[in-house]
């Protein structure tokens, strides 16, 4: 037999190969399920650090400064226990060569947000003839962005030494949008953002809302609360089995919850490691990385579409017919594919490998 149509019968199982491993391990059903009105939650009076991963860095920034505020730089690499970056984030630091990095990084993504091009939107203010020297505008923009940031409210002391700190600079450089930006740059690398902290309530035997929405929206869509949540947390809906259940069902409706979903497979099959697959390409000539890239977004998409779309039964991915294709992949499977966007493609019985 060839080496060629080997590899179109290895490569077509694959998928199916993958989507059934990840069945065994999916623990988000459980997490889900302990949310219910009824349910007690646990005894979680062990406070955790974990630090935030490449990944949700910068869908951190993305969310509160928009997709158009640019992220250039290395990160220290995440590390992976067990198999999963995620249980590898509450076991890393930052060393100094990673601190260096982190705050080059944000220094740009603070030069942008200040910039001319971006401050009417993202700052939305300036000091004018009511607010002499900025303390109004730098309080707000502080308070606004530490929210988000911290995924907490800043306490007073902490908003009022920024403020002062940005005024402070502000006379020193005679900028204050360029002293705005050394305080992002400042929050942006506090621990505050770079690491989630578990901080317990008032008694002691459970974490505070703050940190409850955190862990929720990491957990269900690998990003940071949003909005809503964070008012869900102001608000006391997070103090109960019931309240934390309407919380959650919000949650699994919103479309982030698909790319949580996609997070924990990704992380699970560890699929960052297509990006650096290579074969050799006389006896592979089909494979090229443009897909190793759609084959590792192929698996997501078909994990999302049954188990976030349909709302099916993950054991269903055992035995799908259906898989994401698009026009990369298309000859590898033999299956012509006109269209240019991704669809979901049903292979008939005849075409069906016996063996995955």
């Amino acid at each position: 037999m060839s080496d060629q149509p080997r590899m179109k019968r290895n490569i077509r199982c694959l998928p199916m190969l993958a989507l059934a491993g990840a069945c065994l391990t999916l623990g988000l059903s459980i997490a889900f399920s302990g949310a219910r009105a009824g349910e007690g939650m646990a005894d979680t009076s062990q406070s955790q650090v974990r630090r935030l991963t490449e990944s949700q860095y910068r869908t951190s920034i993305a969310d509160l400064f928009g997709p158009d505020i640019k992220i250039a730089g290395r990160f220290e690499p995440d590390l992976r226990i067990d198999g999963l970056q995620a249980v590898g984030t509450s076991a890393v630091s930052v060393t100094p060569a990673g601190l260096e990095q982190y705050e080059q990084i944000a220094r740009a993504i603070a030069a942008q947000v200040t910039d001319e091009a971006h401050r009417g939107r993202l700052v939305g203010c300036a000091p004018d003839a009511r607010d002499i020297g900025g303390a109004q505008c730098a309080r707000h923009f502080i308070d606004r962005v530490g929210l988000r940031l911290y995924r907490r409210p800043l306490r007073a002391s902490e908003s009022q030494w920024l403020v002062d700190s940005t005024l402070a600079s502000a006379v020193t450089l005679k900028d204050f949008h360029a002293a705005l930006a050394a305080t992002l740059t400042g929050m942006l690398t506090s621990p505050d953002f770079l690491f989630r902290v578990d901080r317990p309530a008032s008694s002691g035997r459970t974490i505070d809302p703050w940190s409850a929405a955190t862990r929720l929206s990491f957990l269900l869509w690998n990003a940071p609360p949003d909005d809503a949540l964070l008012a869900d947390a102001a608000g006391g809906q997070l103090d109960t089995a019931e309240g934390r259940a309407k919380v959650v069902d919000r949650m699994m409706a919103s479309p982030r919850f698909a790319h949580g979903v996609q997070a924990f497979f990704s992380d699970y099959l560890q699929l960052d490691g297509m990006d650096e697959l290579a074969k050799d390409t006389l006896l592979y000539p089909a494979f090229t990385p443009s897909v190793a890239s759609a084959a590792k977004e192929q698996t997501l998409r078909t994990i999302s579409w049954l188990l976030v779309d349909r709302k099916g039964d993950y054991r269903d991915l055992f035995t799908t017919p259906f898989i994401a294709m698009n026009r990369t992949l298309g000859p590898i499977y033999d299956v012509p594919v006109a269209r240019p966007e991704w669809y979901m493609h049903e292979f008939p019985r005849a075409m069906r490998a016996p063996d995955c």
